[in-house]
C-alpha cells in the first residue's frame, strides 16, 4: 500500500521517534504524541481493508471457510505492529505521566487500535494475535473510561460485545 510506505519514509526522517525507548520514562509528551500519530495513521490506512476482510468472512459458509488475503497479510500485519505499539505506548506513557497526552485524542487511539486488533483476530486468525495484546488493548480503554470519559466507555463495551 502505497499510505504505508510514504509513512515509512516519513518515520525514518525522524531519528528521535525511530530510537525512542519505550521502557524508559524518557518519553516527552511530544514524541508520544507524535508516535501516536504515527501508528494512528498505520491504523486508519489499514482498517478498511481489514473490516472488508471481516465482512467477506462473515458472508462465507462454514465449509468454505478459506478467505484469501494474501495480498493484505503484509500491510495487516503492519497495521498490528502499529496498534501494538499504540497500546505500549498509551501504558507506557499512562505508567510514566498519566493518560491523557492531549485530551481526547488518547481515547481515539486506544479504540482504534484496539478495534483493529479485535477485527483482525475475527478476520484473520492465521496472524495470530496474542490475547494479551488485545486485553491490554481494553485495560487501556478501561483506564481512560475510569477517568470519566463515557465515550471511551460506551466504545469498550462495543468491542467487549464483539
Amino acid at each position: 500500500m502505497e499510505v504505508l510506505e510514504e509513512l515509512e519514509c516519513w518515520l525514518k526522517g525522524k531519528p528521535q521517534l525511530r530510537e525512542a525507548d519505550l521502557e524508559t520514562n524518557t518519553l516527552t509528551p511530544e514524541t508520544t504524541m507524535l508516535m501516536l500519530q504515527y501508528h494512528a495513521c498505520v491504523v486508519m490506512a489499514v482498517r478498511p481493508p481489514t473490516l472488508r476482510a471481516l465482512e467477506q468472512k462473515l458472508r462465507i459458509s462454514s465449509e468454505a471457510n478459506s478467505l484469501r488475503i494474501d495480498s493484505l497479510t503484509q500491510p495487516i500485519s503492519y497495521a498490528v505492529g502499529a496498534a501494538c505499539a499504540t497500546v505500549r505506548t498509551l501504558r507506557r506513557h499512562a505508567a510514566a505521566r498519566g493518560l491523557a497526552v492531549y485530551g481526547f485524542l488518547d481515547g481515539e487511539q486506544a479504540f482504534s487500535a484496539s478495534q483493529l486488533l479485535i477485527m483482525t483476530n475475527a478476520a484473520v486468525p492465521s496472524l495470530q494475535i496474542s490475547q494479551s495484546i488485545i486485553t491490554y488493548s481494553l485495560n487501556v480503554l478501561a483506564h481512560i473510561a475510569e477517568r470519566g470519559n463515557d465515550d471511551t466507555r460506551q466504545q469498550m463495551e462495543s468491542l467487549i460485545r464483539l
